[in-house]
């Protein structure tokens, strides 16, 4: 199984990452200084580069916010719960974990994980069903930021929550209508 990587941020980032993830990619132009790095990078880890400049690029990565760049790759792996506790904790930091539940617009999933990243957010926790999965449309909205971020995808929030709880990790929520901001109220958070 495969995802199709598109634009130039994310099949950069990824490149950078995890290179042996790639099948092949295909881009549309052959030069250009924004397609050197990601070919020289392509080159180096000896991943197959077609060269299309037709029209089928659209086609192949479904989007017309391609950049002329499509990569087929490896899906991206997941971490379980338990393992992404203990990882963080070796990192000798507080736990800071984004949890998501019902968000299913892959472009607000993708803007999520990319504001996650600059909060210093460790792990983005989601449910495995009604919400959006991770994708080239996902990777694209999240201008790479998605190959920097460690995933655990659960069966069911609650649960997710409760043995996060059971570790000490304070649980903090949040929605739209509420009067208090992460920094007042009990509990606020310090940066």
């Amino acid at each position: 199984m495969t995802i199709k990587l598109y634009g130039i941020h994310p099949v950069l980032e990824a490149l950078k990452k995890r290179p042996k993830a790639f099948k092949n990619i295909t881009i549309s132009r052959k030069e250009g200084k924004t397609l050197d790095p990601l070919l020289a990078l392509a080159s180096k880890a000896k991943i197959n580069v077609c060269h299309d400049v037709s029209e089928k690029i659209a086609k192949l990565s479904g989007s017309d916010s391609h950049q002329g760049v499509v990569a087929k790759v490896e899906p991206y792996p997941f971490v379980d719960l338990q393992t992404l506790s203990k990882n963080a904790r070796k990192e000798d930091k507080k736990l800071f974990f984004l949890v998501l539940d019902s968000i299913q617009d892959p472009h607000n999933f993708g803007a999520l994980i990319r504001s996650a990243l600059g909060s210093g957010v460790q792990a983005v926790i989601f449910p495995k069903d009604r919400s959006a999965q991770l994708t080239g449309t996902v990777a694209k909205s999240s201008a790479g930021a998605i190959e920097h971020m460690q995933f655990c995808r659960v069966v069911n929030i609650a649960s997710a929550l409760d043995a996060l709880k059971k570790e000490g990790v304070w649980i903090a929520g949040a929605f739209a209508d509420s009067k208090e901001t992460l920094y007042s109220g009990d509990g606020a958070m310090e940066l």
